[in-house]
């Protein structure tokens, strides 16, 4: 079998999987612009609240250790390696809150935190903590991705492997 016979969206799905996976683990959490931002909306949306007429949001407490732990500072490599990211495996207590102000996404529609939200509400029963939520997080999105670009590969009937490299 040669190469050029492994058809494009194949070569897509080994790739996505691959470097996708790779990003979501190296990258530290919640260094991603506006990442902790979708991550309380997704939360909200594992709650029940598809729509707001309101930014602010209750949130677990562990959920507020995040909020104030992500750095605003420039992110770099020792910024990183000299927190304490313990507190990321405190459970998640959805009975003590504290109430912040999402502005960032209340007003975002509810269907692509559908995903993240199915996770959250699976990690909860589980007794999971905000750190694993948001690894799962990533990966369900990593999956979502995937599978959408796979199937609109496979479908377009021209310019497949312009599709491949521009994606």
């Amino acid at each position: 079998m040669k190469i050029v016979d492994i058809r494009v969206e194949v070569i897509f799905l080994v790739f996505a999987l691959v470097f996708g996976s790779v990003f979501a683990v190296i990258n530290p959490p919640f260094a991603a612009s506006d990442e902790m931002w979708h991550f309380f909306k997704a939360y909200d949306v594992s709650q029940g609240h598809l729509v707001r007429g309101s930014p602010v949001v209750s949130i677990p407490k562990s959920f507020g250790n995040i909020y104030h732990f992500t750095p605003w500072e420039a992110s770099t490599v020792e910024n990183y390696r000299n927190k304490d990211y313990s507190i990321f495996n405190n459970p998640l207590n959805n009975n003590d809150t504290i109430v912040i102000d999402n502005l960032n996404t209340f007003n975002y529609m509810p269907l692509p935190y559908l995903g993240v939200a199915f996770v959250i509400k699976i990690g909860q029963l589980l007794n999971y903590s905000p750190l694993c939520l948001m690894y799962f997080g990533r990966f369900i999105n990593l999956l979502i991705y995937i599978i959408i670009v796979y199937f609109g590969i496979k479908i377009v009937p021209i310019g497949k492997h312009t599709f491949l490299f521009w994606v």
